[in-house]
């Protein structure tokens, strides 16, 4: 069959006998089952989802060609393949991209539409002056593979694993739908329903129209089918499936064997992580369901790839049920698999080129660059991924927002940052841009156990290797970057401005759930009121900062001191966020991106005061103060110049000795234009008590 057009004529598909839904009624055994769902087909592309739509988006605005994955895949040396990203990178997409390329067609008009989706793509395209009479090799590989596949697409996000029964039931309605698809296998003959292809051989289509008829038949299958072998009643439904599929469409010019997709393969994991106990049956059914796609022998037969796409491994499941399915980290510079998930730099630059007014793209382009980019490919510091939903919802209005974050959310986050050993390890991070080092392990089933026991802790306790674990789970999942890995080592950094805003918060929080009751109410009284008095009266009064001074000591009489900086710190942004008489701000930059972030800002009545914090015995007030005007803090004065209109500006460095003695260095009514010698501010026009 060739398309009629002439556009089209290069692409060549065998015929097969087609089928309207008209000619399949007329058999008791049928009634409902070809009549209803007409739009879940061969031809049924999309996702439910227009945003995760393919053919949707294929012609918005803000698509990008991601088309040559199609190829990627099909070079890869394994054939089945475990593709991992974070949430909202495009596995969806890609996946919906996938079958939407391989699905076999049936019909000239869908073998048009399918043409015209991917005519202008690189898939078919080797260059921009490429013709359409132009022989190349993509043009070859085209034609050789789209609408040339039956594809059978699993979303595991439809298998509820919230308790045994309610995931045989998903189980059976995922098999179920693949069957409704490909009910344009038979057709009515003389007197009964008949394979549509003469490939069939022996193959009884009495058994696929039993399986169809319990498809539809919600009924039928609670009174036949016992949980104890309804699980065996899936999967041999799942193998006949399989088998039919791809004897129906081989010929004897081509072997089109079946092209397996499985998106979200990971989220009964999560479900069960999130929600329930980890249910062995559940666990059982999973492996035999991955060992059936991936090794059986059925599959090695029949199924020529399996695609899975996953945010994270799971790798136990996998290795259990499946070991010859080989992972493809997205970030990772050994494949080519980071051009395809995410935008690189090309991408962004060619979006806001197409949608930004020019006097804005610079902006947009600074904005883009410091918020929502830096997930830097492994072995290629130089190349970054952005997340695209930040930027797909960024670039209509320019509106800076935490769009990634918004869309995953953040509970898991806040539950592991109430860990000290936690807080201790990503501070560093938050505040000077440090690396964090971890030890890695093959993700195993019993880890869900171990996140699980963690998320639900009232205690504080947890060790390195369950620190380990979780930020390990948190790098899968997006929330960390990782720069370097070896076999056992990862170095993670925080990717961007989103994350670490939300992480200063969320760290933030987690302090204030743990630490409530840490002082009594008459040391947060007497700190309070200290605080808000300073910089009120027309004149310096050096015993407002005395008074404070002795409100920060006063806490820690009774009681241990605050084992570093990052702790005392933490103290102080407690009692202040918990009162509601300052406005607070804690680690925010100078200037936006990736400046210097200065401790504390508050805004009180009277002043706007900077306090840089020292725990360190080596540290001093003077140090501290001296950082402040080194670094520029006062800066960030010029960015809330409305916020403090008419406050006094003070400038402090807060130390905490070992002995428990605090001093303090401040500047008391601070200017910045009058700056002319950071010693001689330092030294001589600061005070200090």
């Amino acid at each position: 069959m060739e398309p009629s057009s002439s556009s089209s004529k290069r692409i060549k598909v065998e015929s097969k006998p087609m089928y309207s839904d008209q000619q399949l009624v007329g058999s008791n055994l049928l009634d409902d089952v070809t009549s209803s769902n007409s739009s879940e087909s061969l031809n049924d592309y999309g996702s439910s989802d227009p945003g995760l739509n393919f053919e949707a988006l294929r012609w918005s605005t803000t698509f990008v060609d991601k088309s040559m994955l199609i190829r990627c895949l099909m070079n890869d040396k394994e054939h089945r393949v475990l593709l991992t990203a974070p949430p909202r990178f495009g596995k969806t997409m890609a996946c919906n991209m996938l079958k939407v390329f391989f699905q076999i067609v049936n019909s000239e008009q869908e073998l048009k539409k399918k043409y015209n989706l991917f005519e202008d793509l690189r898939i078919y395209k080797c260059s921009e002056k490429c013709t359409d009479n132009h022989e190349c090799k993509r043009k070859n590989f085209f034609r050789k593979h789209c609408g040339q596949h039956p594809v059978i697409s699993l979303d595991f996000a439809q298998l509820s694993a919230m308790s045994y029964s309610s995931f045989l039931a998903s189980l059976r309605d995922m098999i179920t739908r693949q069957f409704k698809k490909y009910r344009c296998l038979i057709h009515m003959g003389d007197k009964t329903y008949i394979w549509s292809s003469n490939n069939m051989g022996e193959l009884d289509v009495k058994r696929f129209l039993r399986y169809l008829k319990d498809a539809d038949d919600n009924d039928h299958w609670i009174k036949s089918k016992a949980d104890d072998s309804a699980d065996q009643y899936i999967f041999k439904a799942f193998r006949y499936l399989i088998e039919v599929v791809s004897v129906y469409y081989q010929t004897k010019k081509t072997n089109r064997k079946i092209i397996m997709l499985i998106d979200e393969f990971d989220a009964p994991f999560m479900e069960l992580l999130f929600h329930k106990e980890k249910d062995e049956r559940i666990i059982t059914l999973l492996r035999k369901l991955m060992r059936l796609l991936c090794k059986d022998e059925i599959s090695a037969e029949f199924v020529e790839r399996v695609m899975i796409f996953s945010v994270t491994a799971f790798g136990g499941m996998i290795s259990l049920g499946a070991n010859n399915v080989r992972r493809r980290t997205f970030l990772d510079k050994d494949y080519d698999y980071y051009k395809f998930f995410g935008f690189t730099k090309e991408e962004v630059d060619a979006l806001v080129k197409s949608t930004v007014p020019e006097s804005q793209r610079e902006k947009a382009l600074d904005e883009i660059g410091i918020w929502y980019n830096n997930y830097t490919v492994i072995g290629d510091k130089d190349t970054s991924i952005c997340n695209p939903v930040s930027i797909t919802n960024y670039l209509p209005n320019l509106v800076r927002r935490s769009y990634w974050i918004e869309s995953v959310g953040t509970k898991y986050v806040c539950e592991l940052f109430k860990f000290e050993k936690m807080q201790e390890k990503v501070f560093p991070a938050i505040r000077e841009n440090q690396n964090i080092s971890i030890n890695t392990t093959t993700t195993q089933l019993d880890d869900i156990s171990t996140l699980k026991k963690l998320r639900e802790s009232i205690s504080n306790c947890i060790n390195q290797e369950q620190v380990d674990l979780a930020l390990q789970f948190l790098t899968e999942c997006g929330y960390f970057n990782v720069i370097h890995k070896d076999d056992t080592t990862w170095t993670l950094q925080i990717p961007n401005q989103e994350l670490k805003a939300i992480f200063t918060d969320k760290l933030h929080k987690a302090l204030l759930s743990v630490k409530t009751n840490l002082f009594n109410v008459n040391q947060q009284k007497s700190f309070v009121n200290a605080l808000k008095s300073l910089g009120c009266g027309e004149e310096h009064e050096p015993t407002q900062y005395v008074t404070f001074k002795e409100s920060v000591e006063n806490l820690y009489t009774n009681r241990e001191l605050p084992k570093a900086h990052f702790h005392f710190h933490c103290d102080l942004w407690m009692l202040i966020f918990g009162s509601e008489n300052f406005h607070c701000f804690s680690e925010l930059p100078i200037k936006k991106g990736w400046s210097p972030r200065l401790d504390l800002i508050i805004i009180t009545k009277c002043a706007a005061i900077i306090i840089e914090v020292k725990r360190n015995e080596q540290d001093s007030a003077k140090k501290a103060l001296k950082q402040c005007i080194e670094k520029k803090y006062y800066e960030i004065f010029e960015s809330m110049e409305n916020e403090i209109k008419g406050l006094k500006k003070i400038l402090m460095g807060l130390h905490l000795s070992d002995d428990g003695n605090v001093s303090i260095r401040y500047l008391a009514n601070f200017e910045p234009n009058r700056i002319t010698s950071i010693k001689k501010i330092v030294e001589e026009d600061s005070y200090e008590c």
